[in-house]
């Protein structure tokens, strides 16, 4: 039985750092190909009670997320002050681009912390077998 860590690949795609308020800021792609899930994890200090984050998945065919196509959006609402945590996730679709990112931005009255890390979990594939299909 494998351990958690070594089921997913964690990867940081937002160093920590200070967002100002309603300035939309965008995380680094991760290479979806070979995934089943990509989830983003979003840390920020602490939002007033009431106070909203908003998140947009967008998806790219180059790694640098040139030109990418938004296919998901997710809206929290801070309910203390204290530090968040936003989990959005993608299910990889192949027909959309390989490379998976997030866009989010905030309304505090000042600037917050803010942090992405991304989880992504490789589809299953069953065990090679001796099994051969002859036609």
């Amino acid at each position: 039985m494998n351990r958690i860590c070594e089921e997913v690949q964690f990867l940081g795609v937002f160093a920590p750092q200070e967002v100002a308020t309603a300035t939309e800021k965008t995380s680094a792609f991760v290479d979806a190909s070979g995934a089943d899930v990509v989830e983003f994890l979003i840390y920020t200090g602490a939002l007033s009670s009431g106070k909203k984050l908003t998140v947009g998945i967008h998806t790219s065919a180059e790694a640098s997320g040139g030109s990418p196509e938004k296919v998901g959006d997710a809206e929290f609402t801070a309910s203390g002050a204290e530090p968040g945590l936003a989990v959005v996730s993608y299910r990889v679709q192949g027909g959309r681009g390989r490379y998976v990112g997030v866009s989010f931005q905030h309304d505090a009255d000042a600037g917050v912390d803010c942090a992405v890390a991304a989880v992504v979990r490789p589809a299953y594939r069953p065990p090679e077998d001796g099994w051969k299909l002859v036609v």
